[in-house]
């Protein structure tokens, strides 16, 4: 069995994870990434702490300088996640990315989160992972419409692959329940409360234009973290509305599970200007197809439709506030195991091993 080690230069541990059930039957597996801030390895990625496989950087800067150092070691180097971000450190990290690309070309598989990183821009640093990219053996996007948008912009004959971030075999059957007619209608808020990437405002007013009578019959689950509790703006705002069920710190790995089965729907009110689903992944639609529940976008998230067998979208307060109202009274759409069998771990990994096969 070849060896394959997944390299983490941020900090999306739960993605770690879902690799681990993805490719533990394919590859030898080994997992390099930062030492843990915010004391989330634990509740995020315990199978990856049990499996004794999980290497950390001496420092979150130092994380490219100690690949080039033993990347010999492995057959194949997945960077799950490069410098893609913008920090002082990009003056040593980037070169030491880009060292790694050259010297492990025949190796090196990288998945794209943050597209706009890899494009050419003025900056040299940007058009240093641009120029990394020819010597990736193959490039994966979490959809397959962040593939097609930056393929069109990159111009050049690229190798790809679809690897997602969440798979919907790894979800424990029994808490695939079909949802009761009782009340409140759950609505499964995806992501922290944070008014800096997604859009709270449409969401209140659309609630606002809901009958007095009617907001009674909904409960706001917050699927992510609230900072500061209680004492959080958007948490208040919405709790003067709705009935709010939310957390008082992160949510373990099983929490999350539990919670966001018990929705009836999910809602992930994404900003435009972010350019989430187009340049830059999204977890909403992974979590979406992994609890294999229906979600609420905004229509610029979707625009190819690729998620339309379990999206129902909106572009403003009036089209999101109609669609509230109208679902919460009817049985949910069900999703066909064609969509539940197309996103899982056999199917993904299958895909994307084959096409490194072709390359070899």
């Amino acid at each position: 069995m070849k060896s394959l080690l997944v390299v983490e230069a941020y900090s999306h541990p739960k993605v770690l994870e879902n690799q681990f059930f993805l490719f533990r039957d394919k590859f030898d597996m080994t997992f390099m990434t930062i030492p843990d801030k915010y004391e989330s390895y634990q509740a995020m990625m315990p199978n990856i702490l049990k499996s004794g496989r999980l290497l950390l950087s001496f420092h979150s800067t130092s994380l490219f300088a100690q690949l080039l150092l033993i990347g010999y070691k492995y057959d194949y180097i997945h960077i799950s996640t490069g410098p893609e971000h913008a920090h002082f450190s990009n003056l040593w990290t980037r070169p030491f990315y880009f060292l790694c690309m050259i010297f492990y070309r025949r190796k090196m598989l990288l998945t794209i989160k943050n597209s706009r990183s890899y494009l050419k821009s003025a900056s040299c640093f940007p058009s240093l992972l641009n120029i990394s990219l020819r010597f990736a053996k193959l490039v994966l996007f979490e959809t397959d419409t962040l593939r097609n948008y930056f393929v069109k912009a990159y111009g050049k004959p690229l190798r790809t692959a679809v690897i997602y971030d969440r798979y919907t075999d790894l979800l424990d059957p029994s808490l695939i329940k079909p949802r009761k007619s009782t009340k409140p209608f759950r609505i499964g808020m995806l992501g922290s409360l944070d008014k800096a990437r997604r859009d709270y405002q449409t969401v209140l007013d659309a609630f606002r234009e809901l009958p007095q009578e009617r907001l009674g019959s909904f409960e706001i689950v917050v699927l992510g973290e609230c900072i500061d509790g209680e004492d959080n703006e958007i948490l208040k705002s919405f709790k003067q509305l709705v009935a709010v069920d939310y957390p008082v710190r992160y949510l373990t790995s099983d929490e999350f599970d539990e919670k966001g089965s018990s929705c009836d729907l999910l809602l992930s009110p994404l900003l435009p200007s972010m350019e989430y689903g187009t340049f830059k992944g999204s977890g909403a639609i992974g979590d979406a197809i992994y609890l294999q529940k229906n979600i609420l976008l905004p229509s610029f998230v979707d625009p190819d439709r690729e998620f339309s067998k379990i999206s129902y979208y909106y572009s403003n307060k009036t089209e999101l506030a109609g669609t509230l109202n109208s679902i919460s009274q009817n049985p949910a759409r069900a999703i066909g195991t064609d969509f539940i069998e197309k996103y899982n771990t056999d199917s993904i990994s299958q895909n994307i091993i084959n096409e490194i096969n072709q390359i070899n």
